[in-house]
């Protein structure tokens, strides 16, 4: 079902956590006034009978991709450093759709986590469900031309969709998340991208048994969730390459598929920009989805 436009300017919305503070704003968005004003406000029918919102960026011509991001709650972004706002201005420039669902209080429902979406059981299933039903239909998009991005607890859910709902996208990138998803059978081989800076404090590369994000406390390592989707995905063995702080492991997977690994020396929770961290994460991401950048 095509969803209903319901606002251009975008009254509702990303209700952001520590935006910059001096933007204008359009009333409960984050987002400064002039980006704000670019994204149409979406509202899909979930199966429960709930409408819930995406905002969308449409670039002007044909469109020939889309990429979903899954951003989340933060205490220590502003809003520029949001990946929803650096996916907007790659978006403008590069001339693909940004597909931004809007999370409860920014966070998802990841099964074993987190936040107020956990706590209140969203679902968030369904709801993504839904924006990728309408976005196919909205552009005729086939599977391959459909991205998923996750950053954070965004991350986590993303790797949810993959184990839940890999035929609604031809590919996805987790940046700083985790699998936590139990079991994780995906139904269609899915290319997979994974980022992560050892420095995370949220979601510690070494895993903790003191977590407050999830129910007892107790997340994985990065490499022992890892090695559980590349196990889902029936990958053969790894091909490891360095360079400085950055290591790279490649797999390839089940009917040809790619599963990556970057791993980062230093850094900590937020989305690479490239300008003193090691990596730029928008090119990474957008090279793994042959996507083509413009600027």
């Amino acid at each position: 079902m095509v969803g209903i436009a319901l606002i251009l300017s975008m009254s509702g919305g990303l209700a952001a956590c520590g935006g910059s503070g001096s933007d204008e704003t359009v009333p409960g968005v984050k987002l400064p006034k002039s980006e704000a004003s670019e994204l149409k406000l979406v509202g899909v029918e979930v199966g429960d009978g709930t409408v819930r919102d995406y905002s969308v960026y449409e670039p002007g011509g044909t469109p020939t991709a889309a990429v979903v991001i899954l951003d989340s709650f933060s205490l220590v972004l502003t809003e520029a450093q949001h990946p929803r706002a650096i996916l907007l201005e790659e978006a403008k420039r590069s001339g693909f759709v940004l597909v931004v669902p809007q999370g409860i209080d920014e966070t998802w429902n990841a099964g074993e986590c987190c936040g107020t979406a956990l706590m209140q059981n969203a679902n968030d299933v369904g709801f993504l469900d839904a924006v990728f039903d309408d976005v196919a239909e909205r552009y005729d998009f086939a599977r391959p031309q459909i991205s998923l991005v996750g950053w954070s607890g965004g991350g986590v859910m993303a790797y949810r969709m993959a184990c839940e709902h890999a035929e609604r996208f031809g590919a996805v990138a987790v940046v700083q998340g985790l699998l936590l998803t139990k079991p994780c059978k995906p139904a269609i081989e899915v290319d997979l991208l994974q980022i992560h800076q050892r420095g995370d404090a949220a979601l510690p590369f070494g895993g903790t048994k003191s977590s407050i994000l999830v129910p007892g406390g107790v997340l994985p390592s990065v490499p022992k969730s890892y090695a559980r989707w590349l196990t889902a995905q029936e990958c053969g063995p790894e091909r490891s390459e360095s360079a400085g702080p950055v290591e790279t492991t490649t797999a390839t997977c089940r009917n040809k598929t790619r599963s990556q690994l970057v791993v980062v020396e230093g850094g900590d929770e937020n989305w690479p920009v490239g300008t003193g961290d090691s990596i730029d994460a928008t090119a990474l991401v957008l090279d793994f989805f042959e996507i083509e950048r413009t600027g």
